[in-house]
């Protein structure tokens, strides 16, 4: 089977300033510059049910969306949004009572037959637990780049859709 390339532009990030049973709020979406790679899994239970010694339905239910996106690197401003640390004139400070912060994340892709497709995610968290790496430059300079993983769920607040009430994920 051949491999379809989805080509990725444009990630934005919002933070989430309320998400509660009746209220679903976000800030301003900011661009986060230098995404290279993303990839978004979306994870879901499966239970089988029986009767009769027949498997009879399968039950599929979400649970979860798991993110692993990769940046060039993440400026100080960008990476106090996304891990809740203190950006100060500049200058990125970490400290102890750090919180990732509830986000909203989008972000655009090309299909293989040149159509756009903007996908946004509406609840999630990132860690900051990749850390960063550090080396002496050689005769080559290496590169490096950020990593972050972050997990998503369904927001809160229902949205009516076809007269059903649904949770939505993206």
């Amino acid at each position: 089977m051949k491999s379809r390339s989805r080509f990725l532009y444009n990630v934005h990030v919002a933070e989430v300033t309320k998400n509660d049973d009746s209220t679903y709020t976000v800030g301003t979406p900011v661009f986060v510059s230098g995404a290279i790679k993303g990839k978004v899994t979306d994870n879901y239970a499966s239970e089988d049910l029986y009767s009769e010694n027949m498997l009879e339905e399968v039950i599929n239910d979400y649970t979860s969306t798991e993110m692993n996106f990769e940046f060039n690197a993440l400026s100080p401003s960008e990476q106090a949004l996304l891990f809740g640390h203190i950006n100060k004139e500049g200058y990125l400070i970490k400290t102890a009572q750090d919180e990732s912060k509830e986000v909203a994340l989008g972000f655009a892709s090309e299909r293989a037959n040149g159509k756009m497709e903007v996908t946004w995610y509406y609840c999630g968290k990132f860690s900051n637990s990749e850390g960063d790496e550090y080396e002496t430059k050689g005769e080559k300079t290496p590169t490096k780049t950020k990593s972050i993983k972050g997990k998503f769920y369904q927001r809160r607040k229902p949205t009516v859709i076809d007269g059903k009430s649904k949770n939505l994920i993206s």
